[in-house]
Protein backbone atom coordinates (compact mmCIF):
# COMPACT_ATOMS: atom_id res chain seq x y z
CA UNK A 1 0.00 0.00 0.00
CA UNK A 2 1.05 3.80 -0.37
CA UNK A 3 0.85 6.20 2.21
CA UNK A 4 1.56 10.04 0.82
CA UNK A 5 2.37 12.13 3.71
CA UNK A 6 1.85 15.88 2.68
CA UNK A 7 4.05 17.93 4.95
CA UNK A 8 3.22 21.38 4.05
CA UNK A 9 4.71 24.44 3.97
CA UNK A 10 2.02 26.17 6.18
CA UNK A 11 0.20 28.91 3.65
CA UNK A 12 0.96 26.89 0.59
CA UNK A 13 -3.06 26.51 0.33
CA UNK A 14 -2.95 23.30 2.54
CA UNK A 15 -6.44 24.27 3.26
CA UNK A 16 -7.28 24.18 -0.44
CA UNK A 17 -5.38 20.93 -0.72
CA UNK A 18 -7.12 19.18 2.60
CA UNK A 19 -10.70 20.63 0.86
CA UNK A 20 -10.01 18.82 -2.49
CA UNK A 21 -8.50 15.45 -0.19
CA UNK A 22 -11.46 15.53 1.60
CA UNK A 23 -14.16 15.25 -0.94
CA UNK A 24 -12.30 13.32 -3.73
CA UNK A 25 -14.26 9.71 -3.39
CA UNK A 26 -10.68 8.06 -4.66
CA UNK A 27 -9.08 9.45 -1.81
CA UNK A 28 -8.31 8.34 2.05
CA UNK A 29 -8.01 11.40 3.78
CA UNK A 30 -6.56 10.73 6.91
CA UNK A 31 -5.99 14.65 7.97
CA UNK A 32 -7.54 17.67 9.00
CA UNK A 33 -8.36 17.27 11.88
CA UNK A 34 -6.15 14.02 12.50
CA UNK A 35 -7.94 11.00 12.52
CA UNK A 36 -7.38 9.76 16.43
CA UNK A 37 -4.02 7.25 15.80
CA UNK A 38 -2.11 9.74 13.52
CA UNK A 39 -3.25 12.25 16.64
CA UNK A 40 -1.39 10.22 19.05
CA UNK A 41 1.75 9.80 17.00
CA UNK A 42 1.53 13.51 16.40
CA UNK A 43 1.70 14.42 19.92
CA UNK A 44 4.28 10.94 20.20
CA UNK A 45 6.27 12.56 17.44
CA UNK A 46 6.33 16.22 19.33
CA UNK A 47 6.46 15.46 23.28
CA UNK A 48 8.14 11.77 23.46
CA UNK A 49 12.08 11.13 23.35
CA UNK A 50 12.80 8.97 20.08
CA UNK A 51 12.83 5.85 21.99
CA UNK A 52 9.49 6.36 23.13
CA UNK A 53 8.15 7.10 20.06
CA UNK A 54 9.86 4.91 18.38
CA UNK A 55 8.33 1.88 20.88
CA UNK A 56 4.35 3.69 20.26
CA UNK A 57 5.17 3.19 16.19
CA UNK A 58 5.70 -0.31 16.87
CA UNK A 59 2.45 -0.55 18.67
CA UNK A 60 0.44 1.19 16.90
CA UNK A 61 1.05 -0.41 13.47
CA UNK A 62 -1.98 -2.66 13.07
CA UNK A 63 -4.00 0.73 13.93
CA UNK A 64 -2.23 2.01 11.17
CA UNK A 65 -2.62 -0.54 8.30
CA UNK A 66 -6.09 -0.54 9.53
CA UNK A 67 -6.66 3.28 9.02
CA UNK A 68 -5.39 2.80 5.42
CA UNK A 69 -7.37 1.68 2.25
CA UNK A 70 -6.08 -0.28 -0.90
CA UNK A 71 -8.51 0.41 -3.38
CA UNK A 72 -7.85 4.39 -2.19
CA UNK A 73 -5.36 7.15 -2.26
CA UNK A 74 -3.93 7.01 1.14
CA UNK A 75 -3.10 10.85 2.41
CA UNK A 76 -1.89 12.40 5.04
CA UNK A 77 -1.56 15.86 6.30
CA UNK A 78 1.04 17.17 9.15
CA UNK A 79 1.90 20.25 8.55
CA UNK A 80 3.93 20.85 11.54
CA UNK A 81 6.63 18.60 10.22
CA UNK A 82 7.64 21.46 8.19
CA UNK A 83 6.77 24.64 10.62
CA UNK A 84 9.53 26.66 11.09
CA UNK A 85 8.09 27.49 14.31
CA UNK A 86 7.70 23.74 15.58
CA UNK A 87 11.69 23.55 15.03
CA UNK A 88 12.29 26.62 16.87
CA UNK A 89 10.32 26.16 19.96
CA UNK A 90 11.18 22.22 19.70
CA UNK A 91 14.37 20.34 19.53
CA UNK A 92 13.12 17.74 17.47
CA UNK A 93 14.40 16.21 13.58
CA UNK A 94 10.64 16.02 12.39
CA UNK A 95 12.02 13.99 9.29
CA UNK A 96 14.30 12.00 11.23
CA UNK A 97 11.21 10.89 13.41
CA UNK A 98 9.15 10.57 9.87
CA UNK A 99 11.92 7.87 8.73
CA UNK A 100 11.38 5.77 11.81
CA UNK A 101 7.94 5.90 10.92
CA UNK A 102 8.65 4.51 7.35
CA UNK A 103 11.43 1.87 8.43
CA UNK A 104 8.80 0.17 10.94
CA UNK A 105 6.06 -0.19 8.26
CA UNK A 106 8.34 -0.35 4.91
CA UNK A 107 7.17 -4.01 4.33
CA UNK A 108 3.80 -3.26 4.25
CA UNK A 109 3.54 0.52 3.51
CA UNK A 110 5.04 2.13 1.04
CA UNK A 111 5.22 5.93 2.34
CA UNK A 112 5.98 9.46 -0.39
CA UNK A 113 6.26 13.01 0.40
CA UNK A 114 4.48 15.50 -0.90
CA UNK A 115 6.29 18.89 -0.24
CA UNK A 116 4.76 22.59 -1.46
CA UNK A 117 7.28 25.58 -1.17
CA UNK A 118 6.73 28.94 -1.67
CA UNK A 119 8.93 31.77 -2.64
CA UNK A 120 10.74 33.40 0.92
CA UNK A 121 8.80 37.36 0.63
CA UNK A 122 5.67 35.78 0.32
CA UNK A 123 6.04 32.79 2.72
CA UNK A 124 7.29 34.94 5.24
CA UNK A 125 4.74 37.80 4.98
CA UNK A 126 1.64 35.69 4.73
CA UNK A 127 3.19 33.38 7.92
CA UNK A 128 3.49 36.83 9.81
CA UNK A 129 -0.51 37.96 8.87
CA UNK A 130 -1.63 34.54 9.99
CA UNK A 131 0.45 34.17 13.61
CA UNK A 132 2.30 37.43 14.17
CA UNK A 133 2.75 36.48 18.11
CA UNK A 134 5.40 33.84 17.19
CA UNK A 135 7.29 36.02 15.51
CA UNK A 136 6.70 38.62 18.56
CA UNK A 137 7.44 35.85 20.84
CA UNK A 138 11.05 35.67 19.24
CA UNK A 139 11.57 39.59 18.85
CA UNK A 140 8.95 42.14 20.92
CA UNK A 141 10.19 44.34 18.21
CA UNK A 142 8.77 42.41 15.58
CA UNK A 143 5.44 43.49 16.67
CA UNK A 144 5.17 46.30 13.93
CA UNK A 145 6.18 44.24 10.70
CA UNK A 146 8.05 47.09 9.54
CA UNK A 147 10.92 46.43 12.07
CA UNK A 148 10.79 43.11 10.92
CA UNK A 149 11.20 43.52 7.61
CA UNK A 150 14.28 46.02 8.48
CA UNK A 151 16.02 43.34 9.79
CA UNK A 152 17.09 42.76 6.27
CA UNK A 153 18.35 45.95 5.34
CA UNK A 154 21.50 46.20 6.91
CA UNK A 155 24.36 44.57 5.28
CA UNK A 156 25.55 42.69 8.30
CA UNK A 157 22.16 40.78 9.88
CA UNK A 158 22.36 40.45 13.62
CA UNK A 159 23.45 36.54 14.45
CA UNK A 160 19.45 36.83 16.08
CA UNK A 161 17.79 36.79 13.40
CA UNK A 162 20.39 34.86 11.30
CA UNK A 163 19.84 32.29 13.97
CA UNK A 164 15.52 32.74 13.61
CA UNK A 165 14.99 32.65 9.41
CA UNK A 166 17.87 29.67 9.63
CA UNK A 167 14.37 27.66 10.41
CA UNK A 168 13.11 29.28 7.08
CA UNK A 169 15.47 27.78 4.71
CA UNK A 170 14.08 24.65 2.63
CA UNK A 171 17.44 23.26 1.52
CA UNK A 172 18.06 21.09 4.94
CA UNK A 173 14.28 20.01 4.94
CA UNK A 174 15.26 18.87 1.19
CA UNK A 175 18.10 17.38 1.29
CA UNK A 176 16.45 15.40 4.28
CA UNK A 177 13.60 13.98 2.59
CA UNK A 178 15.74 12.82 -0.32
CA UNK A 179 18.42 11.37 2.31
CA UNK A 180 15.50 9.56 4.34
CA UNK A 181 13.23 8.62 1.79
CA UNK A 182 15.00 8.21 -1.87
CA UNK A 183 14.30 10.75 -4.49
CA UNK A 184 11.43 9.04 -6.41
CA UNK A 185 9.35 9.06 -3.17
CA UNK A 186 9.64 13.07 -2.83
CA UNK A 187 7.61 15.04 -5.05
CA UNK A 188 8.45 18.83 -4.80
CA UNK A 189 5.88 20.87 -5.82
CA UNK A 190 5.69 24.83 -6.04
CA UNK A 191 2.42 26.91 -4.41
CA UNK A 192 3.24 29.67 -7.11
CA UNK A 193 2.20 26.83 -9.73
CA UNK A 194 -0.88 26.08 -8.24
CA UNK A 195 -1.54 30.31 -7.86
CA UNK A 196 -0.63 31.28 -11.16
CA UNK A 197 -0.58 28.02 -13.59
CA UNK A 198 -3.43 25.87 -11.93
CA UNK A 199 -3.68 23.78 -15.15
CA UNK A 200 0.16 22.84 -14.44
CA UNK A 201 0.01 22.14 -11.12
CA UNK A 202 -3.08 19.86 -11.37
CA UNK A 203 -1.42 17.55 -13.91
CA UNK A 204 1.31 17.21 -11.54
CA UNK A 205 -0.58 16.35 -8.53
CA UNK A 206 -2.94 14.26 -10.58
CA UNK A 207 -0.16 12.09 -11.85
CA UNK A 208 1.06 11.57 -8.58
CA UNK A 209 -2.53 10.76 -6.79
CA UNK A 210 -3.16 8.92 -9.93
CA UNK A 211 -6.69 10.53 -10.50
CA UNK A 212 -8.05 12.47 -13.02
CA UNK A 213 -6.67 16.19 -13.61
CA UNK A 214 -9.74 17.75 -14.62
CA UNK A 215 -11.01 17.34 -10.70
CA UNK A 216 -8.02 18.47 -9.22
CA UNK A 217 -8.14 21.94 -11.15
CA UNK A 218 -11.75 22.39 -10.99
CA UNK A 219 -11.34 22.07 -7.32
CA UNK A 220 -7.92 24.22 -7.12
CA UNK A 221 -10.16 26.93 -9.84
CA UNK A 222 -13.45 27.30 -7.90
CA UNK A 223 -11.55 27.04 -4.29
CA UNK A 224 -8.96 29.43 -2.57
CA UNK A 225 -9.58 28.74 1.05
CA UNK A 226 -7.63 30.30 4.35
CA UNK A 227 -6.97 33.62 2.23
CA UNK A 228 -5.08 36.70 3.99
CA UNK A 229 -7.52 39.39 4.21
CA UNK A 230 -6.31 41.88 1.61
CA UNK A 231 -7.52 45.26 1.99
CA UNK A 232 -5.93 46.53 -1.13
CA UNK A 233 -2.75 45.39 -3.69
CA UNK A 234 -0.74 45.87 -1.32
CA UNK A 235 -2.27 45.77 2.43
CA UNK A 236 -2.90 43.24 4.68
CA UNK A 237 -4.37 42.59 8.00
CA UNK A 238 -2.86 40.71 10.70
CA UNK A 239 -5.59 37.68 11.01
CA UNK A 240 -5.96 38.00 15.04
CA UNK A 241 -7.92 41.31 14.19
CA UNK A 242 -9.75 39.94 11.70
CA UNK A 243 -13.71 39.39 12.43
CA UNK A 244 -13.45 36.66 10.33
CA UNK A 245 -10.71 34.68 12.47
CA UNK A 246 -12.44 35.59 15.54
CA UNK A 247 -15.96 33.80 14.52
CA UNK A 248 -14.02 30.76 13.57
CA UNK A 249 -11.64 30.60 16.46
CA UNK A 250 -13.53 28.59 18.81
CA UNK A 251 -14.77 25.58 19.91
CA UNK A 252 -18.26 25.34 18.27
CA UNK A 253 -16.98 26.09 14.58
CA UNK A 254 -14.43 23.98 14.97
CA UNK A 255 -16.62 20.92 16.76
CA UNK A 256 -19.52 21.42 14.26
CA UNK A 257 -17.90 23.23 11.22
CA UNK A 258 -17.35 19.43 8.99
CA UNK A 259 -21.34 19.41 9.19
CA UNK A 260 -21.74 22.64 7.77
CA UNK A 261 -21.87 22.50 3.66
CA UNK A 262 -18.95 24.23 2.48
CA UNK A 263 -21.33 26.76 0.00
CA UNK A 264 -23.21 28.03 3.41
CA UNK A 265 -19.23 28.27 4.72
CA UNK A 266 -17.80 30.38 1.56
CA UNK A 267 -21.45 32.51 1.54
CA UNK A 268 -20.72 33.14 5.30
CA UNK A 269 -17.06 33.57 5.46
CA UNK A 270 -16.70 36.24 2.17
CA UNK A 271 -20.14 38.19 3.52
CA UNK A 272 -17.85 38.62 7.20
CA UNK A 273 -14.56 38.99 5.03
CA UNK A 274 -16.31 42.40 3.06
CA UNK A 275 -17.14 43.92 6.60
CA UNK A 276 -13.89 43.17 7.73
CA UNK A 277 -12.34 45.16 4.20
CA UNK A 278 -14.95 47.26 4.82
CA UNK A 279 -13.91 48.04 8.63
CA UNK A 280 -9.79 48.36 7.80
CA UNK A 281 -10.55 50.52 4.98
CA UNK A 282 -11.62 53.38 7.73
CA UNK A 283 -9.46 51.93 10.72
CA UNK A 284 -5.79 51.88 9.46
CA UNK A 285 -6.20 55.25 8.47
CA UNK A 286 -5.47 55.89 12.43
CA UNK A 287 -3.96 52.55 13.19
CA UNK A 288 -1.00 52.12 11.03
CA UNK A 289 0.42 49.15 12.64
CA UNK A 290 -2.55 47.23 11.86
CA UNK A 291 -1.24 47.51 8.32
CA UNK A 292 1.02 45.25 6.72
CA UNK A 293 2.83 45.94 3.65
CA UNK A 294 5.91 44.88 1.71
CA UNK A 295 7.65 46.37 -1.52
CA UNK A 296 9.69 45.23 -4.17
CA UNK A 297 12.51 46.46 -3.01
CA UNK A 298 12.43 45.00 0.44
CA UNK A 299 11.06 41.60 -1.17
CA UNK A 300 14.45 41.59 -3.01
CA UNK A 301 16.39 41.94 0.31
CA UNK A 302 14.64 38.69 1.93
CA UNK A 303 15.51 36.74 -1.48
CA UNK A 304 19.10 37.95 -1.28
CA UNK A 305 19.20 36.35 2.00
CA UNK A 306 17.75 33.24 1.16
CA UNK A 307 19.90 33.53 -2.86
CA UNK A 308 22.47 30.83 -1.99
CA UNK A 309 19.68 28.28 -0.39
CA UNK A 310 17.71 28.81 -3.46
CA UNK A 311 20.27 28.16 -5.58
CA UNK A 312 21.49 24.79 -4.21
CA UNK A 313 17.49 23.50 -4.28
CA UNK A 314 17.43 24.59 -7.94
CA UNK A 315 20.47 22.94 -8.91
CA UNK A 316 20.22 19.75 -6.49
CA UNK A 317 16.37 19.00 -7.11
CA UNK A 318 16.11 20.70 -11.00
CA UNK A 319 13.36 23.34 -9.45
CA UNK A 320 13.05 26.00 -11.88
CA UNK A 321 12.81 28.44 -9.06
CA UNK A 322 14.49 31.52 -10.88
CA UNK A 323 11.23 31.31 -13.33
CA UNK A 324 8.33 31.71 -10.02
CA UNK A 325 10.82 34.81 -8.52
CA UNK A 326 12.49 32.92 -5.56
CA UNK A 327 15.66 34.76 -6.78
Amino acid sequence: MKLFIHIGLPKTAVTTLSYLFETCEKINFLGRPLKPIYEKIWRSMTFDNEQKFKKKIINYNQHILNSLSKDKVNILLIEGITDPFYSINNDINFIKRLKLLKDILKNKVNIRIIFVMRNHPDFILSRYIESPQSFEDYDRKWKNFEDLKGSFKHSKIKKKTKKFFKYFRFYKICRSLRSSFGQKNINFLLYEQLEYEKQIFSKKLSKILSIKESYVNNILVKNKLNKSLKISENIFIKKYYQLNNIIIDNYIYKKFNKQIPRKLKNFFKNFVIGIDKFFYNFIIIFFSTHKITINEKEKYLIKKFFYKDNKKIEKNFKLNLKKYNYY
